[in-house]
């Protein structure tokens, strides 16, 4: 088995998704997870690498048992999930950084401002990526080799929310802490479920549209 505090190994030409939350023991594995496990089955299951940080993470702690239980169907992983935190080194060798909430995404952006235009919250991410349908933010005339256009799924996110929404929509793109607010974790857990079949959705469609 991996270590599971061992550095990222390194990605070559794969496009690169870390997901973050506040002490990586909950929702953030959880999510890399049941991406992970999403993204095998679609067409792009080698050309996309999934890590996990939190930005309070006290480094080695185990994953959430009780998420373990209701995330995916298969416990394992969760259960054998390590705490990391989240580095600068970490941020600059992703491509897409998506956070549990508003916090992490600022906490993100303080670490390293220039990821500001590549981290989202997730649930920013899933309804940006359908504003981005509707704008259609693509950069006119701009060729790109069919194996590169997953690369363009952080910029098109980028353009969709410069076009601006309004603060009550931004207010609810959280997936609150079952560990630290009143939050049920059967209720994440369902959100976190929900969220990571729409992002496997909004990552196989980069992946092939123009």
């Amino acid at each position: 088995m991996p270590d599971p505090l061992a550095s990222p190994a390194p990605t070559g030409d794969r496009f690169v998704v870390t997901v973050v939350c506040t002490a990586n023991i909950c929702r953030s594995p959880a999510l890399a997870m049941l991406l992970r496990e999403g993204l095998a089955h679609t067409s792009v299951r080698d050309r996309v690498v999934v890590w996990d940080a939190g930005t309070k993470a006290s480094e080695g702690e185990p994953g959430c048992s009780v998420i373990a239980d209701r995330a995916g169907s298969d416990p394992a992983p969760m259960r054998s999930h390590r705490a990391r935190a989240v580095t600068r080194e970490l941020i600059a060798g992703s491509d897409l950084i998506l956070t549990a909430s508003a916090s992490e995404r600022g906490a993100v952006a303080q670490l390293d401002p220039g990821a500001r235009t590549r981290t989202f919250t997730v649930l920013e991410a899933i309804r940006l990526d359908r504003l981005a349908e509707e704008l259609d933010t693509a950069p006119a005339g701009l060729r790109v080799r069919p194996e590169s256009l997953i690369f363009r799924l952080a910029g098109r996110l980028n353009a969709a929310r410069s076009r601006g929404l309004s603060a009550e929509i931004a207010a609810g793109d959280d997936i609150p802490d079952a560990h630290t607010s009143r939050a049920r974790h059967v209720d994440v857990a369902r959100q976190v479920s929900t969220s990571a079949t729409a992002l496997t959705a909004v990552l196989a469609r980069a992946a092939v549209r123009p």
